[in-house]
């Protein structure tokens, strides 16, 4: 099976990865996930050519980026089958209109012992690749972009850092309605840096993209698990992350903030108290938060960075930005 649109096979995590099987199951219990289909692991397994012979996890890490930078050229080199493309370009009509937009995400399909992007125990964030405002006709290549995310230097060296197998991985793609966010947030049911009772709220203006890659003003907000006192730190804002009119074929990038929002936090303390589960968050000009990914939380030990930086990727445990 390559490609399940509103199908139970949308909730394993075998074919989709957890990302797309637990957004399946958020829209299930009537969270308001925008609308996706995937190609699956499956998918990826017939048509991207295996990866070469593995070095090995002693393997010099110059070594180790040599050879995924082979793999990831030879999945860059696959064209997509056209009767497949016929389904992709016909679920993206029935899903966003000929003239939409959607987000074409990549996830590491979960392997036997349930390892694999965003589960509980090997996150993976930021390491394969995401597009925003992808429009129809860029989509199969956008795919196969996607594909050879497999391959990212930094998803290697995690692999190996983690004792996980580089060359076993499968990509699944999820085709997403966009949402044009007005504000978006990344929420934390725990305290990422102490796994203190106490929600963390890194909120900005535009969509999700301006936050985890630090690439917008944030505000913070802190809440109490005990007592539900918050806490704000916010920050004059300037940038933002979305789409430029005057340039939509760039996809996502820095526009300024309006200057009558700059001083104002981006959310209200009733808004703050209405998030519940950490979970990155659009809303949109029509006034209905739209939720894009949870996690589940990891645990209190330090985290695995990728290994391709030299230090911890960022000052802040919710970002997905490489130094």
């Amino acid at each position: 099976m390559r490609l399940v649109d509103d199908r139970p096979e949308l909730a394993d995590p075998g074919l989709v990865g957890h990302k797309f099987a637990r957004q399946t199951r958020m829209r299930h219990h009537g969270l308001p996930v925008p609308g996706f289909f995937c190609l699956t692991g499956t998918a990826f397994a017939e048509l991207t050519p295996p990866a070469t012979a593995f070095p090995g996890p002693g393997a010099d890490p110059t070594e180790l980026l040599t050879w995924a930078a082979a793999n990831r050229a030879r999945i860059l080199g696959v064209e997509l089958p056209a009767e497949l493309v016929r389904e992709v370009l016909s679920a993206f009509d029935a899903l966003a209109g000929a003239d939409g937009l959607v987000a074409v995400r990549a996830c590491a399909v979960a392997q036997a012992d349930g390892s694999g992007e965003d589960g509980a125990d090997d996150p993976f964030a930021g390491l394969s690749d995401s597009y925003l405002y992808v429009a129809r006709d860029a989509v199969p290549a956008r795919i196969v972009d996607c594909w050879a995310s497999a391959y990212n230097p930094e998803a290697v060296l995690y692999r190996v850092r983690r004792g996980l197998d580089p060359a076993a991985v499968k990509i699944a793609v999820g085709v997403q309605r966009m949402i044009p966010g007005v504000r978006s947030f990344v929420a934390f049911t725990r305290d990422p840096r102490t796994g203190a009772d106490r929600r963390v709220i890194a909120a900005g203006y535009g969509i999700g993209e301006g936050i985890v890659q630090e690439k917008a003003d944030v505000d913070h907000f802190f809440v109490d698990g005990a007592t539900g006192a918050i806490d704000v730190e916010a920050v004059p804002k300037t940038t933002m992350v979305g789409l430029d009119p005057d340039r939509p074929g760039d996809g996502p990038v820095p526009l300024p903030v309006a200057v009558g929002r700059a001083l104002a936090p981006v959310l209200s303390l009733a808004e703050v108290r209405e998030i519940w589960a950490s979970r990155p968050w659009s809303r949109s000009p029509v006034p209905a938060p739209r939720s894009r990914t949870a996690r589940p939380w990891r645990s209190t030990a330090a985290p695995a960075w990728c290994g391709c930086c030299p230090k911890p990727n960022s000052k802040h445990p919710w970002s997905s930005k490489c130094a």
